[in-house]
């Protein structure tokens, strides 16, 4: 199945974990698609925390990722910002 996209984005929270605790199947997924050499991103709509936060969360429980990974709404607002009105 992997084979038809050239990468995967996934939700955090409610979709690969819920609080603290990984959601059945989400490692077995992620694993699945690692190993079929796809990019994958994982996004959050909660400014909260920062990239870093996130890439840890989801290290410690057993998905390693890194900060650049993660795709989050601050990230895309900074971006905006920097593009379109950068004063």
């Amino acid at each position: 199945m992997t084979e038809i996209f050239e990468g995967f984005i996934f939700d955090l929270d409610g979709t690969v974990y819920l609080g603290d605790t990984l959601l059945p199947g989400a490692q077995e997924t992620i694993r699945t698609i690692r190993d079929s050499d796809k990019n994958m991103v994982f996004v959050s709509n909660k400014p909260l925390e920062r990239r870093s936060v996130y890439a840890r969360k989801l290290t410690r429980l057993g998905i390693p990722v890194s900060k650049e990974q993660i795709v989050n709404s601050t990230l895309v607002t900074a971006r905006y910002l920097i593009e379109n009105d950068p004063n």
